[in-house]
């Protein structure tokens, strides 16, 4: 473990544990104790993340300031991914879901062990061309990939993360009074959000009509399996970006922040941003959309 192989291994390997136990069922989270109680052992330690964060960074010296920050926020995305397996719920004493495990005194130092610090970047709105593109590509998107199509015209249009589009289901898209709307609601359903609170998202006209033509589901909006509508949906939309001429590291997420950046340069409402993207905190909106309004924040 002293390599720094050794050192991503283990993290990779709490990362792959972690991401099944908080996404899975409880079932599927019990019936990996047996690996996580091998995991969890005296190597967790801030040592061991404090090394993992200096192998990550590798010649720090030959990398340019942007360089330098994009490997920081990927070292600070995998220690806070591989420390989700050891979340609130499940180190209580009594209840939590390791409460027969003997978990390492060096656990608490792991847990703690500060991130890097690292500039936030100002938000840009991509060029016009470059989106431009995208939109000239819809329409033989819908004709060859019309799941695709369907998640992209949401991006766009509502704003919702992925994984609340990949599990939209039809009963969600409704009419309330005179608009038409997406339903939101904060339970097992919508494993893609991050929001703790149910949110009501307009749909711009015409877009309820349009998805409903393309509709091959009588439950799903976005058709096919559950590992389609989770991985292979993120993984098409990002391949028919970047044959648009997309280059930006995000694709169907950086569509979702571009519907925040339109809304927050009509409006100027920050809070109303916040609440329609679900962030679960103001200052997320604040600091990505700040900029583009112009109003002052007091």
């Amino acid at each position: 473990l002293a390599s720094a192989r050794g050192l991503v291994g283990v993290l990779n390997i709490g990362l792959g544990l972690g991401l099944k136990t908080v996404k899975g069922s409880k079932a599927q989270a019990e019936a990996n104790l047996t690996d996580v109680g091998k995991l969890s052992s005296d190597v967790l330690s801030w040592q061991l993340a404090d090394a993992f964060k200096k192998a990550h960074l590798g010649d720090a010296g030959k990398l340019n300031a942007g360089e330098l920050d994009t490997r920081k926020r990927g070292a600070n995305s995998t220690l806070k991914q591989a420390r989700s397996i050891f979340q609130k719920s499940f180190l209580h004493p009594e209840r939590g879901l390791y409460a027969e495990l003997r978990l390492p005194p060096t656990l608490d130092g792991f847990l703690r062990e500060e991130l890097f610090r690292v500039n936030q970047p100002v938000y840009t709105v991509p060029e016009p061309e470059t989106l431009q593109r995208v939109w000239d590509g819809l329409p033989a998107l819908r004709e060859s990939e019309p799941e695709l199509s369907k998640a992209v015209m949401l991006a766009l249009g509502t704003g919702l993360r992925l994984g609340e589009i990949g599990n939209l289901q039809w009963p969600a898209l409704r009419v309330m009074g005179r608009r038409e709307v997406v339903v939101v609601a904060a339970h097992e359903q919508w494993r893609g959000t991050k929001a703790k609170t149910d949110r009501i998202v307009p749909m711009p006209d015409g877009l309820l009509p349009d998805l409903l033509q393309l509709k091959t589901d009588p439950v799903q909006v976005i058709a096919g399996s559950a590992n389609f509508r989770n991985k292979g949906l993120w993984r098409g939309i990002g391949t028919w970006m970047k044959s648009r001429g997309w280059r930006r590291r995000l694709k169907i997420h950086e569509l979702r922040k571009w519907f925040g950046a339109e809304l927050a340069t009509a409006t100027g409402d920050l809070y109303a941003v916040t609440k329609l993207l679900g962030h679960a905190d103001y200052q997320t909106t604040q600091k990505t959309y700040e900029a583009l309004t112009h109003l002052p924040e007091n």
